[in-house]
């Protein structure tokens, strides 16, 4: 599966970002076979924030077709200077897939060895 940075979205999926942005959130929309996964942090009061959908994979077995995303935030550094404005760091990427997804994992990396678990209902 090959994940591409989705820049122009259609308007049912800019919709649902729209409505996630001002909090932390995940999403999956499907289209025809083309699906949107989308990754918000909700309001940051400073620049340096972000989140990053890196990579996916799908996990078929008897009763599920999985989807499992692996997501980090990245914070700006102790001693770096920052902006003071708000932003609403998210990424959207996009993948096809001919089949149904049923279940998704979202598998976040927050600290160095630490790593939050997420999911989406469907």
């Amino acid at each position: 599966m090959v994940l591409k940075k989705a820049t122009t979205l259609p308007q049912n999926v800019q919709d649902v970002l729209n409505k996630m942005l001002d909090h932390q959130d995940y999403s999956l929309v499907n289209i025809d076979g083309l699906y949107y996964i989308i990754a918000t942090r909700g309001e940051m009061r400073t620049s340096g924030y972000s989140i990053n959908i890196n990579d996916a994979k799908i996990i078929k077995d008897s009763d599920d077709t999985t989807l499992e995303v692996n997501v980090s935030y990245v914070n700006p550094a102790r001693d770096s200077y920052v902006s003071q404005v708000l932003t609403y760091p998210h990424d959207v990427k996009s993948f096809t897939y001919d089949g149904k997804i049923t279940k998704v994992i979202i598998n976040t990396k927050v600290g160095r060895n630490i790593t939050k678990v997420d999911y989406i209902k469907m």
